[in-house]
């Protein structure tokens, strides 16, 4: 799965590195908590002005074993995606404690974070019936 998810993540930098341009790419940024102990900020953080936007990658290969009724694989993606959220929360908070103030680009410039008071997450909604959006859309471009 780590494999995937890097491709995927290397797949998506390449189109914000395209997009946004590499001064403006933060590729699994890091910060340290107070309790010594390092955790990543997220995939990619585009820091733009007064915004950071955070980008969380995951991904899933689907195979003929994949049922999208499963709940034992709605559960597992289900855990992928509080994960995801889990880093964004890391975020915040790195940057609530003053810990997460510098990135380091594609380029390997160090950039300023940009300073944002109050801290607001925002985050699109998933549309109410999003486990069957998702898979009928992913069981179409299998087929």
């Amino acid at each position: 799965m780590a494999k995937l998810t890097n491709a995927t993540e290397d797949l998506v930098q390449e189109l914000c590195r395209r997009s946004f341009l590499a001064d403006f790419v933060c590729r699994s940024p890091k910060f340290t908590k107070q309790n010594r102990k390092q955790l990543e900020a997220g995939d990619l953080l585009l820091p733009l002005k007064r915004n950071l936007v955070a980008i969380q990658v995951r991904a899933r290969n689907l195979d003929e074993k994949f049922d999208p009724t499963s709940e034992v694989h709605l559960r597992r993606i289900q855990k992928r995606i509080d994960h995801a959220v889990n880093q964004v929360k890391n975020a915040k908070r790195g940057l609530e404690s003053g810990r997460l103030r510098e990135l380091e680009n594609l380029r390997g410039i160090r950039v300023p974070v940009p300073v944002m008071t109050p801290i607001r997450l925002f985050s699109p909604r998933p549309p109410t019936s999003w486990r069957n959006d998702t898979f009928e859309a992913a069981s179409v471009s299998n087929a």
